[in-house]
């Protein structure tokens, strides 16, 4: 499932008294991480929340010449995800598309179980290239979280 040098996004179960971890992954946002990238900060920057993943919506774009907002279409809307660590982990990922989800689930039966589904679309995800409109708002993210971080 996985190996060494993966990451991964999960919770922390259990911690037994030898200091072994227990992960939980008990959904498509939980797993190992693919098409994004890592920024790290102190934790101390990272305060506890009920959710710890923000999509933010519609960042594909380009800035013209007038410094306005030039909108291109994308799919999936040119949304990125960040989740946040409380180790200080933050990662920056484009959003899974619901389109693609519609797809799989045209092509599958309407019994299929729900991780099926899951685990295709975390492979559509990882063997899917991302467009350099999404690597640049990625990366506009990144660099927002770098700047907060030297603040």
């Amino acid at each position: 499932l996985y190996k060494e040098g993966d990451l991964l996004t999960c919770e922390i179960q259990q911690v037994q008294k030898e200091g072994t971890l227990i992960l939980h992954t008990r959904s498509l946002r939980y797993g190992k991480l693919d098409n994004g990238v890592l920024v790290t900060v102190p934790p101390s920057l990272v305060g506890r929340r009920k959710n710890h993943f923000v999509t933010l919506k519609g960042l594909s774009g380009k800035i013209s010449s007038d410094g306005s907002m030039d909108v291109e279409e994308e799919e999936g809307g040119g949304d990125v995800d960040v989740y946040l660590g409380l180790n200080g982990g933050i990662w920056i990922q484009r959003t899974v598309p619901t389109e693609w989800e519609n797809a799989i689930r045209a092509d599958q039966d309407e019994r299929a179980p729900l991780a099926e589904t899951l685990q295709k679309l975390r492979h559509r995800h990882a063997t899917t290239r991302v467009s350099r409109t999404m690597r640049e708002s990625i990366a506009r993210v990144r660099n927002s979280i770098e700047c907060l971080r030297l603040v």
